[in-house]
């Protein structure tokens, strides 16, 4: 089993960097739209990656919802940052509505931002109740992600902090942050953030209208 030393948490703080400070620095990490158009049609009967599965997908909202978003999102991109802090709480609205479900996936290719996503599902691991408080703790907190940051964000939720330290240096959720980056990679992702609104793609943080123009 793989643990991380320090040249990884090294190019956490070096990405870090770049994705708060530069346009479009982190992998994909951009701002404005790219457009809308739909995904990619499947064959018939091909199970399509834009499918939630409520066994594995981390969920907001009313399974029954007429309308689904799915964000593919990293932690350490400033336009993810952006969006949960100016256009996610309008998202939140309409969930607590039952008009939207809301799923959270992934985006985070690079080695220094997998490591973070990895702690979120480490998180999760324990508690998946605490996969979206961990989540909204990145996001408040982006400019720390420090490895006693991400072991303090978990001791703020009252995580085991043996075992969620355990689970982050033996990447033990690893596979679970690949899983939504290949199905990023199957649908064509440009970057982050990206967001499948009813199947239709809109790639940037850009105006809550955008969305609301492809809700039902």
């Amino acid at each position: 089993m793989k643990r991380w030393g320090g040249q990884v948490w090294g190019a956490i703080a070096a990405t870090l960097v770049l994705a708060l400070s530069v346009p479009g620095g982190v992998g994909g990490c951009h701002a404005g739209s790219g457009g809308a158009g739909p995904a990619d049609a499947d064959e018939a009967g091909a199970t399509s990656p834009l499918d939630v599965d409520f066994a594995i997908d981390h969920v907001k909202g009313d399974p029954s919802a007429p309308n689904v978003i799915i964000e593919y999102g990293n932690f350490l991109c400033g336009h993810c940052a952006d969006f949960f802090a100016t256009h996610l709480p309008d998202v939140e609205e309409l969930v607590e509505q039952h008009r939207v479900l809301y799923v959270f996936r992934h985006a985070a290719s690079a080695e220094s931002a997998s490591v973070v996503a990895q702690a979120a599902e480490c998180a999760a691991l324990q508690d998946q109740t605490l996969f979206f408080p961990y989540h909204d703790l990145l996001f408040t907190n982006s400019g720390s992600v420090s490895e006693d940051a991400l072991r303090g964000y978990a001791a703020d939720l009252g995580l085991d902090e043996e075992a969620f330290h355990e689970c982050l240096t033996t990447e033990a959720t690893a596979d679970r942050v690949t899983r939504d980056v290949d199905s990023a990679r199957e649908l064509d992702v440009p970057g982050s953030p990206t967001f499948f609104v009813n199947g239709e793609m809109l790639a940037g943080d850009d105006s809550f209208e955008s969305f609301e123009e492809l809700l039902n």
